[in-house]
């Protein structure tokens, strides 16, 4: 099975965050996130793992 990944402005869209947020996220490596040419690339799975930082179940690394 293929590894899902989602742009920064589809990453901001499902989780409602604004670009420059995810991207300064990324920037931060406080969401794991791959940079293809230009592009940043994050895994799916950021999406539940971002939640559970909000929620508390996780600490950041």
């Amino acid at each position: 099975m293929a590894k899902r990944f989602m742009t920064i402005a589809e990453f901001s869209t499902e989780t409602g965050l604004p670009r420059p947020t995810v991207r300064n996220l990324v920037r931060d490596s406080k969401l794991r996130g791959t940079k293809v040419g230009r592009a940043w690339l994050i895994p799916a799975d950021e999406v539940d793992r971002l939640a559970a930082l909000a929620d508390g179940r996780i600490e950041s690394a």
